[in-house]
């Protein structure tokens, strides 16, 4: 005989054929009949969980006897308290469908009008001029040895006039 249960207080023997499966935990050994009642007072709200527990064939030393105490009853579940449902709807009368409609249309517009520019001439002069500005700099960069240095200041005065109409549309 190697111990007895912690719970119950049977005898668990050691390396016996008719042992069974024990598990030693923090509070002792504990026999395959209190197994199931042990792991649910594990899960009951109002205990924290004890750490990990693994399971042992043979014990390293046997326990030492604590005082025979019962099986603890399961405690009383707390009810938990159902949430109170939703306020039901009510009914929306005109006037507040107008307002919605307003706020919605005012959205609406704000965001058209971060997302949209106006076209004018002086966008469009500017990116033709600009597209020029860098066909410029692809030849320059083709002719690179001989006689580059007139593309690159044609390059130069296009990407000046670009900025010039860009800045003329904001002003």
């Amino acid at each position: 005989m190697a111990g007895e249960c912690a719970w119950c207080g049977r005898p668990i023997q050691r390396g016996g054929r008719n042992s069974g499966p024990c598990v030693n935990t923090d509070q002792g050994m504990i026999c395959a009949e209190c197994m199931p009642a042990y792991f649910a007072s594990l899960s009951s709200p109002d205990k924290p969980r004890p750490p990990v527990l693994k399971a042992v064939a043979h014990p390293a030393k046997p326990p030492q006897p604590q005082p025979q105490t019962p099986p603890p009853e399961a405690p009383p579940q707390p009810e938990t308290p159902t949430p109170a449902p939703p306020p039901p709807a009510q009914p929306v009368d005109g006037n507040a469908t107008r307002i919605l409609e307003e706020i919605r249309k005012d959205l609406h517009d704000i965001r058209q009008s971060l997302t949209f520019e106006r076209a004018s001439l002086w966008n469009v002069l500017g990116g033709v001029a600009q597209c020029f500005a860098v066909a410029t700099l692809g030849m320059a960069a083709v002719r690179w040895g001989d006689g580059s240095t007139d593309f690159l200041i044609l390059g130069l005065l296009l990407q000046v006039m670009a900025l010039t109409f860009f800045v003329k549309n904001k002003g």
